[in-house]
């Protein structure tokens, strides 16, 4: 049922599963529209607060017309009355269309039809109708902006045609089952491997401040991608191609420019919505395994595809299982493992995927010692890109709060998950290649120092785990420095500095780009 909200209650980057109706029973924003900080400033601006939230598409259209419609005896229609809603007879046939008034003959008709009265639009106040015109301008104009930015996301890198899953429906569990039986995987590394065309940046030298910039500017292009993504399937619309296609392109391109930065930010909590946040963070840090083990630029491209849309089956998975704090019963757990079968039938709506896409949906959960779901295979029948992502969804999943446990900090998630590996539930090679990209103590984490500062840690050294490339953001004494330079601890002129203990990010920091270490 709709709620009648303030805007300081919408809060910013909400993707909308009802839509957003004016209290004169107007649609302002529909179902999957992406209302973000500019879109609330539009409404605010034109003085739409409060406004009113709705649940669903349906409640949308119910919400509407309660505010909007008003039923009025036919006889006493007017000329300026404006139909609010299609009539039809008894056998479904068109008597009369929406948004125009009533001729004479046709209430004439009408009334033969049995119909005595019809829902008409309560009239705008002269001031509503203005704001409102100004308002849909400036979204028109809002709009046209985006799909240029749209435009200039499109992929700069593609996947060969012939890779690609022709028609979707193909997308079902018994013919992802036959696929695995048959075990026809094409996921050996082959081609030239993307990582012989990376840049071997210099992780412990500075950025300019333009590179930086860059680089955040493009990362949250593609969190605004991904939020109208997962917008879309909440609002059980086609996903688009071109988003999916850009972001997953976006992702690969900024491994080649700056791997070490790339995985900086990939602890970043993007987006009020974990699911968002936690596909991004699972699509950079499996691509970073991909190239480290040698896959070629599509076959990366491909994984990127999986580990973006890993976990949407979970949208779907009902609220109240996937918050509860508490241990899940039976039944629940039960429901909770359909989320692969129930991606591959979102995945249907989902045009121009790679043909491994829907193996890393359906078989991410599953773990090389046969005790995963949905049907518990052994390593042989897990697709390889399967098991990138599985390291790095669960990687990712550790590190953040959920509502039955607290975040381990890094050095801690990797650790335990060097143990699930030696218990053999994890791909090894995948994880000793995050290992070697992310070191014992991760990339984007935060150390102490044995002087006591605070130092965040921002590259690796592939043989030397324990002696990562750190920046020191936080003093002794607890100020902030103003310009912060990475330190390579496995030099011999920084034998000396000692990394103490790994500790939370601290929530004092001003917002610099410098943060980041660079």
């Amino acid at each position: 049922m709709a709620k009648k909200i303030t805007l300081n209650d919408l809060g910013e980057h909400e993707p909308l599963m009802g839509g957003i109706v004016s209290m004169e029973g107007v649609s302002l924003y529909n179902a999957g529209d992406y209302v973000g900080a500019q879109e609330i400033d539009f409404l605010r601006d034109f003085k739409f607060d409060p406004v009113y939230l709705a649940d669903d598409e349906e409640d949308h259209e119910a919400t509407i017309a309660k505010l909007r419609y008003l039923a009025k005896p036919i006889d006493s229609l007017g000329e300026s009355d404006i139909v609010a809603v299609p009539i039809s007879d008894a056998e479904n046939r068109l008597l009369a269309e929406a948004g125009e008034p009533l001729a004479p003959d046709q209430r004439a008709a009408l009334k033969a039809q049995g119909v005595t009265e019809v829902l008409v639009e309560k009239p705008l106040s002269p001031d509503v109708e203005l704001r409102l015109g100004r308002f849909f301008m400036r979204i028109a104009a809002s709009r046209k902006q985006t799909r240029m930015i749209s435009k200039k996301m499109m992929p700069t890198i593609k996947l060969d045609e012939a890779t690609l899953i022709a028609d979707p429906a193909v997308i079902t569990e018994e013919n992802i089952e036959a696929a695995v039986e048959a075990a026809t995987f094409d996921d050996a590394p082959s081609g030239e491997p993307l990582i012989q065309r990376m840049p071997a940046a210099d992780t412990a030298k500075p950025r300019p401040t333009a590179h930086v910039k860059k680089m955040v500017e493009v990362h949250d292009d593609i969190v605004r991608m991904a939020e109208q993504i997962f917008a879309q399937i909440r609002a059980s619309k086609n996903v688009s191609r071109d988003l999916i296609a850009g972001l997953s392109s976006k992702v690969v391109t900024g491994l080649i420019n700056d791997r070490a930065f790339v995985l900086n930010l990939s602890g970043m909590r993007t987006s009020k919505h974990y699911i968002v946040s936690h596909s991004l963070n699972t699509t950079l840090l499996s691509v970073t395994i991909a190239s480290t083990l040698g896959y070629s630029q599509g076959q990366v491209l491909a994984v990127a595809y999986g580990a973006f849309l890993h976990d949407i089956g979970m949208m779907r998975i009902p609220p109240e299982i996937v918050t509860k704090a508490g241990p899940l019963t039976q039944q629940e757990r039960l429901t909770i493992q359909r989320h692969p079968v129930i991606g591959l039938n979102i995945l249907q709506s989902v045009s121009g995927l790679p043909k491994s896409a829907p193996m890393v949906v359906y078989q991410e959960n599953e773990r090389t010692d046969g005790s995963g779901y949905p049907k518990g295979r052994g390593p042989a029948l897990i697709h390889g890109f399967a098991k990138i992502v599985a390291v790095a969804a669960t990687y990712d999943a550790m590190t953040h709060d959920r509502p039955w446990r607290k975040a381990k900090l890094p050095y801690h998630a990797m650790e335990e998950l060097l143990n699930l590996v030696n218990q053999r539930k994890y791909d090894s090679p995948a994880a000793r290649a995050l290992l070697r990209v992310m070191s014992l103590f991760p990339v984007g984490s935060w150390v102490r120092l044995g002087d006591g500062s605070l130092a965040r840690v921002v590259g690796a050294n592939p043989h030397s785990f324990t002696r990562p490339i750190i920046s020191t953001i936080l003093d002794p004494a607890g100020k902030q420095i103003s310009a912060p330079s990475p330190v390579n601890l496995a030099d011999k002129a920084n034998e000396d500095i000692r990394i103490v203990e790994p500790v939370p990010a601290p929530v004092t920091l001003a917002g610099d780009l410098r943060t980041i270490g660079f």
